[in-house]
């Protein structure tokens, strides 16, 4: 039930707007269509109200969707409707022009002037809100176009361009206040309540864009300690220069290097050993330009910052009975779960797949876990063995017993465990995983 609350939040936001919707009457005589289209525009408000409090990383995210990584596969499936809602509201919109001041004068009746049709000046102000609409979705267009490019070759560009989507969402909202055809002011329920969605919605965006970068790194740690565990892998030590954050074992937090010559862009990491007040750990594998130019340059001595910690990967939740499955760097969520005192009554199994001896990081430490720790090792080398399937893990576990299984490696490795175990008859429980697709 709690991986559930967050997606019955948006839901419930979404029956609230078309119920206010269906209690409301637009303030003069409009097609059905038309009510139709600003019904969809209504639900777009909500969705990108949803799209922008997730870009805050508020901690509450992490209850409400069970871990700040789920939640952002909300924020991608949101950020698509709301697009889609765009084009079924402006296309709807056109629809409905008939009865729209300007389009259709004499089913407009009297007008205060006493003729027909909408007063002075109504003409020129619909033309000026159609057409900052048609900016809008033009922006939106080229923008998505644009990230979608970049999308797979440069995070930080993709970046970039992801907070200028405030520009058409910002238009959008103007042309909301100023062609709706419902009370936006005054005490109608839904005048309300899209009043509130907006304000979410703007001081969310205004946040994550303008402030969040600012105001969420402020514990700084200092390297004191850097070692290779691993070809291309460093695991680098921090101590808190004033307060060091909270964190559970399993748990992620954003790190930045901000000195000059050293600059590191925010980026998740999992923090790979268990709590130790006032220190944190990560183990870093070069994956990309900016990890490895980071390898490259770090030394002791350097600050880096650091959020709150994320997530809810958490061996506790679970049954007694489990087997983890780790690959490569995959390896630091379950380092930090052994390191903690596991309680007696859990049944572990730990797969762990690495390319080969000189790419497995803290191979060596875990080839010397005792016996006595309640987990099993199940060491798996690419290069001798080949990929790791489901029946080398049914192999091993019993299928008369069910498991949890808990997951932490490349996405298509989970792919296809997850697929395979499910028809291997290994009795599963539950499959956890976390999602690291921050965009």
């Amino acid at each position: 039930m709690r991986e559930r609350q967050g997606p019955l939040f948006i839901l419930l936001t979404l029956i609230l707007t078309f119920i206010f919707w269906s209690v409301s009457e637009p303030l003069k005589d409009v097609a059905p269509v038309r009510q139709y289209s600003e019904m969809a525009a209504s639900l777009m408000l909500v969705c990108f109200a949803w799209v922008n409090f997730i870009s805050t990383r508020h901690p509450l995210l992490d209850s409400l969707f069970h871990g700040l990584d789920k939640s952002y596969l909300y924020h991608k499936a949101l950020s698509i409707i709301s697009v889609l809602l765009i084009f079924v509201h402006r296309f709807t919109l056109d629809a409905g022009k008939g009865n729209h001041y300007g389009e259709n004068r004499a089913n407009l009746g009297p007008g205060p002037n006493g003729l027909n049709g909408p007063p002075p000046g109504a003409e020129n102000g619909a033309e000026f809100f159609s057409g900052i609409a048609n900016l809008s979705m033009l922006l939106f267009i080229v923008l998505i176009l644009l990230a979608l490019f970049v999308w797979k070759t440069n995070y930080e560009k993709w970046k970039n361009i992801h907070k200028l989507f405030f520009i058409p969402y910002m238009i959008g909202i103007i042309h909301y206040y100023g062609s709706s055809d419902y009370a936006v002011t005054g005490l109608s329920a839904l005048g309300l309540w899209l009043n509130l969605v907006n304000l979410v919605g703007l001081t969310s965006a205004i946040y994550s864009i303008g402030f969040y970068e600012r105001t969420a790194f402020q514990p700084r740690y200092v390297v004191t300690n850097i070692r290779t565990v691993a070809k291309d892998t460093l695991e680098i030590t921090g101590k808190a220069l004033k307060k060091g954050i909270r964190y559970k074992e399993g748990q992620f937090t954003f790190i930045k290097f901000t000195e000059e010559g050293k600059k590191f862009p925010s980026h998740p990491f999992t923090i790979s050993q268990s709590f130790r007040k006032n220190e944190i750990q990560f183990a870093i594998k070069a994956l990309g330009d900016h990890t490895s130019a980071l390898l490259e340059n770090v030394q002791e001595g350097d600050t880096f910052a650091v959020t709150s910690s994320h997530g809810r990967f958490d061996y506790k939740a679970g049954s007694n009975r489990q087997v983890w499955l780790a690959g490569g760097i995959g390896i630091t969520p379950f380092r930090s779960f052994y390191q903690s005192a596991i309680p007696p009554q859990y049944s572990i199994d730990l797969f762990y797949c690495y390319n080969n001896e000189a790419e497995g990081p803290y191979l060596d430490e875990i080839k010397t876990l005792a016996a006595g720790s309640g987990i099993r090792v199940h060491l798996h080398d690419l290069q001798t063995k080949g990929f790791l399937d489901a029946e080398d893990i049914c192999e091993a576990v019993p299928k008369t017993e069910t498991v949890d299984v808990y997951f932490c490696g490349p996405e298509p490795m989970r792919i296809k465990l997850e697929r395979e175990l499910k028809t291997c008859g290994l009795r599963i429980g539950h499959f956890h995983y976390e999602s690291f697709q921050f965009k």
